[in-house]
This record gives structure tokens, sequence and C-alpha cells, in this order.
């Protein structure tokens, strides 16, 4: 399905995001073909890129699960990193203790990552292959 008309596609209001979030095989906006994904990633739209990849009813939860491997990664592996690594340990904290299984794997996942910042994988946390693979690394 064709991307829903959004407002701003390089900078989506939380309105946006949401009909975007909900439409069934959305595809990215025709302004931004690739990467769209790093356009919406960051701490101010952190909690809703949450909400939809802990929302089972949100057709497109795997990508919102995706920008949230790619949103820790980056906070590892930037050089902004060190002013991010705090606010994304007080980000993990806001995560319900019954949030959706993969959700919490992203939780374990990103823990293991800032205590072992060395182990980052570009394959796992720039492309959030981890999004689409159940298994506990």
């Amino acid at each position: 399905m064709p991307c829903p008309k959004l407002s701003d596609p390089i900078n989506p209001t939380s309105d946006d995001l949401k009909l975007w979030a909900y439409t069934p095989d959305a595809e990215y906006p025709d302004e931004m073909p690739q990467d769209w994904d790093l356009c919406i990633i960051d701490f101010e739209r952190a909690p809703l890129l949450l909400q939809f990849a802990s929302d089972p009813a949100c057709p497109n939860r795997k990508f919102f699960l995706g920008c949230l491997y790619t949103f820790a990664g980056d906070c590892i592996r930037t050089s902004v990193g060190c002013a991010s690594i705090s606010s994304l340990r007080e980000f993990l904290q806001l995560v319900a203790s019954d949030a959706p299984q993969d959700i919490q794997l992203w939780v374990q996942r990103t823990e293991h990552l800032l205590e072992h910042p060395e182990t980052y994988d570009y394959n796992h946390w720039g492309w959030g292959d981890f999004a689409y693979d159940d298994h506990s690394t």
C-alpha cells in the first residue's frame, strides 16, 4: 500500500506517525524512499516508537521495533553517545514489565550492549535485524 499522506514526511508529527503506523503495509514516503526510519528516531519520539512497537494491533510494529534497535545502537556507536547513554538507560526504565516479549528482549539486548559496547554489530542494530529475530543474544 502506498504511504498515507503525511503533513511533513521528513519531520512527521505524532499524528502522521500514528497514521503511518496503523496503515497496513505502508511504504516509506516518496520523499524518503530509504532511511525514513532515521528521520523519526530521536529521544523526543522514542516513547511513541515504543508505543507502536509494543502494540500487537499495530500493522507496522516490527518497523518500529527496528527503529528502537537502530535508536539504541546509534546511542552506543556515535560520538554523542556518552550524552545519550544516560538518557537511553532512563528510557529503558519506562518499558513496562508486561511489555511484549520482543520488547523485553530489546531491553535485555540494549542493556547488554550498554555493558558491552564492543559487541555492537551494525547488521543487528543499524539494520534492525534483531527486530525480526526472536533468539536471545
